[in-house]
């Protein structure tokens, strides 16, 4: 027999090794992502939601854009003669020049003016103050939010300009646009014909100084030649040459001056009447434009990872504060025994036995099966006849399912196996089973004590068998009693392996009786439902009557 204190342990070197693995894998990232699904999904879909609602209340924006081309001066040939290169460097200072020009208020202004944007509602702000004190003070209000949803630039390292301006409205960014660029051009000219006419004053006013000076130039020169000042009898004729010829070289430099400031003149006036911009528009603004924020595309994607993030922080939240059983590691580590992993008991309850063992399975549930057989051959179970009880923290129906599949994988390793329904349950899929298998008519026996009330052994399949007991597990009527009753020693002698589905520990009596007939339990807890408490008083429950525990088994809920 096997000696009941055994109880799993493990050395420092396992110790070591669980500790390892308490750091979180893919596989708890996975656990976690697919446990707290839902809670994620459902932020992220919130979100969008309101990200869609966003959107179409929100009012849209508009972005119109025009190009204006500045003439660049010609380009200028380097004093290097013998390289041949011509320097084509592009005047920065002269294009950011514009752009600033473009920018000021003195270009905004007449396009607020013309456009009458000082009453517009997305840019003129409620006036409720008296209108003739306060419409300057709008005026520049008006120009500084006009201002602020314009954007000047330039294109690359060209010579060109990008005006691009914002709005609610497609047309009206349009028209903005397009009379910015219009009164740029406006602008320039009106610089042009101001300088022009400044300078033609000027020119007027300095040919009529020369014209007096020449006169009078002119005059004295006359006048000494006919000597009507009467220079020539007063002194030597030496000196009167040169006096004549001071006279005539002023006279002479006058009329240069005076024809040459006339002629700069006349340049001036013509030039006046053929004035050209500097600049001209390569692209006018389009009245069809498509809204540029909000995006809804960007906004419902921003809004989908935001929510997504959203939900993540809840789920670690809640995974903190949940103190249920999550992981297989977290049990080997808390419980200090072998977890043979994680399993969907519930696929398995409708599921038929299979009557041959080369019947497709699944591979992670026929792994899952060759660990609990290989840890029941490990067990070093001294009785030829092995008894392992399956026992669940609450709900008993997993353990019917397992009990069932269990048994059924004994059997068709070769091995005459019992199945001892112990939970009297009306509902699990062992009564079922026992009842599809003729539970009304029993086998006979050579021991005429196996017909007694208690219960009946009925055949499932050829090594494969099972017995249901109907009479109530108390205290006063424990497992061990009703194996004497049963005469187990004569009645099951001809079994390998008894696998015994027992009671959940929420309705097991206290007494420990019950399970110290078993030579190990397996038990079953529910991942995300048992709580690490209950887990852990289920283990000291079980080693406290001296049996073995084998392992646990998660039941994984259906994804």
């Amino acid at each position: 027999m096997l000696d009941k204190t055994q109880i799993f342990t493990a050395n420092q070197q396992q110790d070591s090794i669980r500790r390892d693995r308490r750091h979180t894998g893919l596989e708890d990232l996975f656990d976690f992502l697919r446990k707290w699904a839902r809670i994620i999904a459902g932020s992220a879909v919130v979100f969008a939601i309101l990200a869609y609602i966003y959107v179409q209340v929100s009012p849209p924006d508009f972005v119109a854009s025009a190009q204006i081309l500045i003439n660049p001066p010609q380009p200028q040939q380097m004093l290097k003669q013998d390289s041949g290169l011509i320097d084509l460097t592009l005047n920065n200072s002269q294009v950011e020049s514009q752009i600033e020009i473009i920018r000021s208020y003195s270009t905004i202004l007449p396009v607020v003016q013309e456009l009458k944007l000082d009453t517009d509602d997305e840019l003129a702000l409620p006036n409720k103050a008296d209108a003739a004190s306060q419409s300057n003070k709008q005026l520049y209000g008006v120009v500084g939010r006009f201002a602020s949803r314009l954007d000047v630039k330039r294109v690359s390292q060209s010579y060109i300009i990008q005006v691009s301006f914002k709005s609610q409205s497609a047309s009206k960014a349009s028209k903005i646009v397009n009379a910015l660029c219009e009164a740029y051009i406006k602008n320039q000219l009106a610089r042009k014909v101001e300088d022009a006419t400044r300078s033609r004053e000027w020119l007027e006013h300095r040919v009529q100084q020369l014209q007096a000076q020449l006169h009078k130039a002119a005059h004295a020169a006359q006048d000494f030649r006919t000597g009507v000042s009467g220079q020539a009898q007063t002194t030597g004729q030496l000196d009167a040459e040169v006096t004549l010829s001071q006279l005539d070289s002023a006279t002479t430099t006058y009329r240069k001056m005076y024809e040459s400031a006339l002629e700069k003149l006349t340049e001036n006036v013509q030039s006046t009447s053929f004035l050209v911009a500097d600049a001209n528009i390569v692209s006018s603004a389009s009245p069809d434009l498509a809204r540029v924020f909000p995006n809804p595309k960007l906004v419902i994607a921003v809004a989908l990872l935001g929510g997504a993030l959203f939900g993540v922080s809840i789920a670690a939240l809640l995974d903190s504060l949940d103190t249920s059983v999550r992981s297989t590691a977290q049990i080997e580590d808390d419980l200090n025994c072998p977890c043979f992993g994680k399993v969907n008991l519930s696929k398995g309850a409708r599921r038929p036995l299979r009557s041959k063992a080369r019947l497709k399975v699944d591979t992670r549930t026929k792994f899952f099966f060759n660990r609990v057989m290989v840890a029941v051959e490990a067990a070093n179970l001294q009785n030829a006849r092995h008894t392992i009880g399956i026992v669940a923290i609450a709900d008993g129906t997993a353990s019917a399912i397992l009990t069932k599949q269990l048994a059924n994988t004994l059997a068709l390793s070769g091995k005459k196996t019992l199945i001892v329904d112990a939970s009297m349950s009306a509902t699990n899929p062992l009564t079922t089973l026992t009842y599809a298998s003729g539970f009304d008519t029993a086998i006979p026996t050579r021991d005429a004590d196996a017909h007694d009330g208690l219960g009946r052994i009925v055949s499932v399949s050829s090594n494969l068998s099972i017995i249901k007991l109907e009479a109530s597990i108390d205290t006063a009527s424990t497992f061990g009693a009703i194996s004497d009753n049963l005469v187990f020693s004569s009645a099951v002698s001809a079994f390998d392996s008894i696998i015994t589905n027992l009671p959940d520990l929420e309705s097991m009596p206290t007494s420990l009786s019950l399970l110290s007939n078993m030579d190990a339990i397996i038990l079953v807890a529910h991942l995300g439902k048992s709580s690490q408490e209950s887990l852990s008083e289920a283990a000291d429950f079980i080693r406290a009557s001296g049996t073995l525990l084998l392992g646990v088994v998660l039941d994984e809920p259906k994804a």
